[in-house]
C-alpha cells in the first residue's frame, strides 16, 4: 500500500517522505501533503491534530470510505486542482477495492463538524462534488 501511494504522489522525495501513525499516513509531495485515515478513529485524530481549517476534506459520496485530508503548500488555497481529487480519488479507490469511478464529496475542514459519539463521522456544509474514473492503467501514467 506505501508504495502505492508514493506513486500516487508525483513529487514524492523518497520514502522518508511518508509519515505513519497507527491509524492514519502522511504523503508529502512538492506541492501539497495527502493524509489518509486508515479507520475510523484514525479519521478523528487525522482532522483533529494533523488537519488546518483551510485544508481540504475529501470522502466518496456513497458507502464507507476513508477520510483524505490534503494540504496545499500554496499560499493560495480556496481552489484545489482537479488533478489533485483525481489522486485523492484513486486513493479512495484503492481502499474500496479498486472501483472503476468514484464520486467524491469535498469541503474544507473548517465546514465538517465531528458527530459526537461516533468516531470517523462527520457533518459537513458547502460541499462541492466531483467524480473520478480510474483507469486500470492509471498508475502507470503518473
Amino acid at each position: 500500500m506505501r508504495q502505492y501511494l508514493n506513486r500516487l504522489l508525483r513529487n514524492v522525495k523518497n520514502e522518508h517522505d511518508v509519515k505513519q501513525s497507527k491509524d492514519y499516513e502522511v504523503f508529502s509531495g512538492k506541492n501539497f501533503d495527502l493524509a489518509v485515515g486508515l479507520n475510523a478513529s484514525g479519521n478523528d485524530r487525522m482532522r483533529k491534530e494533523w488537519a488546518g481549517k483551510d485544508d481540504w476534506w475529501i470522502h466518496a459520496t456513497h458507502g464507507v470510505s476513508p477520510h483524505v485530508i490534503v494540504k496545499l503548500k500554496s499560499s493560495i488555497a480556496s481552489v484545489i486542482d482537479p488533478e489533485i481529487l483525481r489522486l485523492a480519488g484513486s486513493c479512495l479507490a484503492e481502499y474500496m477495492n479498486d472501483r472503476i469511478e468514484v464520486d467524491l464529496i469535498y469541503t474544507k475542514v473548517n465546514m465538517l463538524k465531528g458527530v459526537k459519539g461516533t468516531p470517523g463521522k462527520v457533518t459537513y456544509k458547502s460541499e462541492k462534488h466531483f467524480r473520478v474514473y480510474v483507469d486500470k492503467n492509471w498508475k502507470n501514467l503518473i
